[in-house]
């Protein structure tokens, strides 16, 4: 399969392969920053016109027949939303949801019944939430619960997720006064860090994260110790 630009992030299921980035065609036909092999039949599922996207996608997560995808998006569809989008993937076509956010949203993780978006904006579904919001994948209603996150989420760092724990990359993180950078796990349910989590030393960046068992594996531009405070 020919792209004729970047893929940015990919999720794989099944015998299909999910692509998200700032390509504007596949295998020879237009297909605006999202497209979806089929690995078995060799097809391709493209986004339909009328729900054409323009910009750079980012990152993507995949629920079910739903992509969501984020980036530097503009006027999705013709429908005024920015930053956030979610097609069926099945078929191409934008879905009825549209989330307001007010400036460029970076990253996506899936944990549980919630979608985490993460970036640099600071409200959300005219809703104050700086950098970190959360929208529940049964009503896609924007959650309630304001994650207290003082910081922001660069594009190139990463979101992950593991036993009711959100582990993520960013250039410097505040909550309850405690400081983070580069590195941060964050208890869902307390709103609090993790302080037997480590950290890396300032205006460093961690850019993946990989698990392994109960082992946590980062990736990124730091060079020094890991630093434990706890």
């Amino acid at each position: 399969v020919n792209l004729n630009g970047r893929v940015s992030s990919f999720a794989i299921e099944n015998e299909f392969i999910h692509l998200a980035g700032d390509f504007s065609s596949i295998g020879g036909e237009p297909s605006n920053l999202f497209a979806t092999v089929n690995t078995a039949s060799q097809s391709i599922i493209r986004v339909s016109e009328s729900s054409a996207l323009t910009g750079t996608a980012f990152d993507l997560e995949i629920n079910g027949d739903t992509a969501f995808i984020v980036g530097n998006l503009w006027d999705v569809g013709n429908t005024g939303i920015s930053y956030l989008a979610g097609f069926d993937w099945t078929t191409g076509d934008l879905l009825e949801w549209r989330p307001q956010v007010n400036a460029s949203a970076n990253l996506l993780r899936i944990q549980g019944n919630t979608l985490f978006v993460g970036g640099r904006f600071w409200e959300v579904d005219e809703q104050p939430r700086t950098s970190l919001a959360g929208y529940s994948l049964i009503s896609l209603e924007l959650n309630d619960d304001q994650i207290l996150v003082e910081g922001s989420f660069p594009s190139g760092t990463v979101l992950e997720t593991f036993d009711g724990e959100l582990l993520f990359g960013t250039n410097k993180t505040i909550m309850q006064s405690e400081i983070r950078y580069g590195f941060a796990a964050l208890d869902l349910e307390g709103q609090v860090f993790d302080l037997a989590i480590p950290f890396i030393e300032a205006n460093k960046a961690v850019f993946d994260i990989e698990l392994v068992g109960n082992r946590v594996y980062a990736a990124g531009d730091f060079s020094g110790k890991f630093i434990n405070d706890s």
